[in-house]
């Protein structure tokens, strides 16, 4: 038996009520801002509740049908159930078959965006006048607001084999090199105290042990120059005090530099910042954020020639456009000059806000391919191709089909495609440092 329906025509979640009771709105609860989900077809309706027809555009009505795929429909007792949390609202299997049918017709005027974009509206309106926040910066680090299933619309399907998920693999070698006068430079570049000072403690004790010790190990190196760039802060200096504590580096070893935001408000013009401060005949420069808390050590087998310039791991985020995590790069002693010279922001990511990449490094690989070379291109942790699959009985949808792996820099960024992973670190802001080992040596 179908649901009852009000005079407006519409599907009404309060069977048999003439009207709504004193005190309360007219409509069912999710229209009411109640805890329930709304129905399906409310998507596509839209988010007010009355008698007017609210005015729709089609293109936004398409994005709310294409959000759809991502609710799956489990047909229970001659009925349907959307499967997300929540109550939902029944639908017999006429509705179902309407809604296929206005799928599948929405869906050919849909104008999908080519890469990692979730839909683009019409050239001569913006975003935020058709739909606000459709689709956010890739990599950026901003909080959600709206629904899922009204942000992300699905791209078209991507056709990537295992070896589109991976860096290129390298031949590793020496290289030739001019005579390095300077030690090598480890500069970190962000912010630090993000969460707590214990939570800082606890990333700066998991780098020195994961990173300047295995780095030490590897060159057989006594020491390393330490260089704090970052965003300012009044335990900083404190930092520098305990430099032995925390990157096991002379009091001597240790550089700071402060940039306030109104100096430099982007990511990229921190970055460049802070490797002009880098000696041109320094060994190497690994270039980190201050604000990770490693699970596991970096591997520097693979980094040994100063004419390189090495990624964190091997693995894309994207296997279309080969988008890039960008939390750690290593850079070779030959290159630091030339990185410098070649330096061009706005195709390693993105200057202008609302803009794809905005305020990243996701694209640092096509452009360092550009500005280098591929066979200049390396890494420093090597990750199976499966890694971005989605495989697991609930994983769903596959993400992978459509470009997205699932391993990325950032699990808790703009994008959520699932259950992300980070097998080599995470955020100090992500960790409850209560209990935490700090700076505690086997």
């Amino acid at each position: 038996m179908n649901p009852k329906r009000p005079k407006d025509g519409l599907m009404s979640a309060n069977k048999g009520r003439s009207g709504p009771r004193k005190g309360h709105q007219k409509g069912p609860s999710w229209a009411r801002g109640g805890q329930e989900s709304r129905p399906v077809w409310a998507a596509l309706w839209g988010p007010r509740w009355g008698r007017t027809r609210p005015m729709v555009d089609p293109a936004v009505r398409s994005i709310r049908l294409g959000s759809m795929l991502q609710s799956r429909l489990v047909y229970t007792r001659g009925r349907y159930f959307a499967s997300e949390a929540g109550p939902r609202t029944l639908y017999n299997r006429s509705a179902l078959l309407l809604i296929m049918r206005f799928l599948w017709l929405s869906l050919v005027v849909l104008r999908p965006v080519r890469g990692l974009s979730a839909v683009s509206l019409s050239q001569t309106e913006t975003e935020d006048s058709k739909l606000k926040n459709s689709c956010e910066p890739i990599g950026q680090e901003v909080e959600m607001d709206e629904p899922f299933e009204q942000r992300v619309v699905f791209p078209p399907k991507a056709n990537c084999n295992e070896e589109s998920w991976t860096i290129p693999k390298f031949k590793v070698s020496g290289g030739k090199h001019v005579t390095f006068s300077q030690k090598p430079w480890i500069v970190f570049r962000g912010a630090t105290f993000r969460s707590s000072a214990d939570a800082q403690e606890v990333a700066l004790c998991s780098i020195r042990r994961h990173v300047v010790e295995p780095l030490k190990r590897a060159y057989a190196l006594n020491s390393v120059h330490v260089h704090l760039c970052v965003r300012p802060h009044g335990a900083n200096r404190r930092l520098v005090a305990s430099a032995e504590k925390y990157f096991g580096a002379a009091i001597g070893d240790v550089s700071l530099r402060e940039l306030s935001k109104a100096e430099q408000p982007l990511q990229q013009g921190q970055y460049r910042a802070c490797l002009a401060d880098v000696p041109n005949d320094a060994r190497f420069a690994l270039i980190l954020r201050p604000d990770l808390v490693f699970k596991e050590s970096l591997s520097f087998e693979r980094a040994v020639s100063p004419d390189m310039f090495y990624f964190q791991w091997n693995l894309f985020q994207s296997c279309v456009n080969r988008e890039i995590a960008d939390q750690i790069h290593l850079v070779g002693g030959n290159l630091i000059p030339e990185l410098k010279d070649k330096w061009n922001s706005e195709q390693m990511g993105a200057v202008k806000p609302g803009q794809a990449y905005w305020d990243t490094f996701h694209m640092m690989f096509m452009w360092a391919a550009s500005a280098f070379g591929q066979e200049r291109l390396g890494y420093l942790m090597e990750y199976p191709a499966t890694n971005c699959f989605y495989q697991g009985s609930g994983e769903l949808p596959r993400w992978h089909k459509y470009g997205f792996c699932k391993q990325r820099g950032n699990p808790g960024g703009g994008m959520h495609h699932g259950n992300l992973t980070n097998p080599l670190f995470t955020y100090d802001r992500w960790i409850s440092a209560d209990g935490e080992a700090l700076c505690k040596w086997d």
